[in-house]
């Protein structure tokens, strides 16, 4: 059975006497479970063709668009730090949804740190900047480009970068990999080169870089660097200007990866370090190429 609200064989919608969508769910927030009981999916999905509600799809495509919307509003302040929102009634007419939509957006964020639910006083502003986590980074790195430091978060996000990676190495020294996940990083980093001879564009090369990453950090077994990890190699790879400063010389990239494979055969401890400052040139050669271009 489906969970929609509705009431013997009648479509609330209709029982209620409310045409329009919004009407009608601003009746159900307001209509007492008991009365409420359900239908088949098969009668719901003739009730959605009469009533004109959203389906589920639809739905959730509002539900990101609200959420993106309000997170940015944050991030860029419209609602500091402390402060109450707007009712949601209110965020309703803005954006031009529902109020179903606008408490399912509000709960995602919610349960993103940005907001604090408060009985009977609504939503309250968290302080992200301590409360929130890495899903948070890309989002940051977009709003810093348009108040003018996006240098100084790229430089941040490079630096979070070796120090994870650092870790990772870590880890595959003190637990090395298996001969299976040996072979799908090799695999992986065939496939880039592959592209780089090809001289794929930098969203390729960008996608096949990520799958590199996430083999090596399948193969460290530890998902702690995992959830660390991803939103900032995702991050660095949603940009384009950044994919181009770091794809310049695809080559480069190529033998960075082999010497890691040939490292893997037999990790120690003491080549840890050397590979890291090699990232660490290897960024600087990035942050030149990247904001020298934009200066310019």
């Amino acid at each position: 059975m489906s969970a929609a609200f509705f009431e013997g064989e009648r479509p609330a919608a209709r029982y209620l006497g409310h045409p329009t969508r919004s009407q009608c769910l601003d009746q159900l927030l307001q209509t007492p479970p008991k009365h409420l009981i359900y239908l088949t999916a098969q009668e719901i999905g003739r009730t959605n063709n009469k009533t004109g509600m959203t389906n589920l799809k639809q739905s959730q495509t509002s539900t990101h668009g609200c959420m993106t919307q309000l997170r940015a509003d944050i991030l860029d302040g419209l609602y500091p730090i402390g402060t109450r929102l707007p009712a949601e009634r209110r965020l309703a007419e803005r954006l031009g949804v529902n109020r179903v939509t606008i408490r399912s957006a509000l709960g995602h964020l919610a349960g993103a740190g940005l907001l604090t639910v408060r009985q009977g006083a609504g939503y309250e502003v968290r302080d992200f900047h301590r409360q929130g986590g890495p899903h948070l980074i890309q989002e940051v790195a977009s709003r810093s480009q348009q108040k003018g430091d996006f240098e100084d978060v790229v430089k941040d996000m490079l630096l979070v970068r070796r120090q994870l990676a650092a870790g990772l190495l870590e880890r595959l020294h003190t637990r090395a990999p298996s001969n299976q996940s040996r072979l799908r990083i090799l695999a992986a980093v065939e496939r880039f080169e592959q592209a780089a001879n090809d001289r794929a564009d930098t969203e390729r090369l960008a996608e096949l870089d990520l799958e590199i990453v996430s083999n090596l950090i399948e193969a460290t077994k530890s998902p702690v660097l995992s959830l660390c990890m991803n939103p900032i190699v995702a991050a660095l790879s949603a940009f384009p200007s950044l994919r181009g400063a770091i794809y310049t010389n695809p080559s480069e990239n190529v033998a960075g990866w082999k010497a890691l494979c040939e490292w893997l055969l037999q990790p120690h401890e003491g080549t840890v370090e050397p590979i890291v400052k090699a990232l660490w040139e290897r960024d600087q050669q990035t942050l030149k190429r990247l904001f020298k271009t934009e200066k310019a």
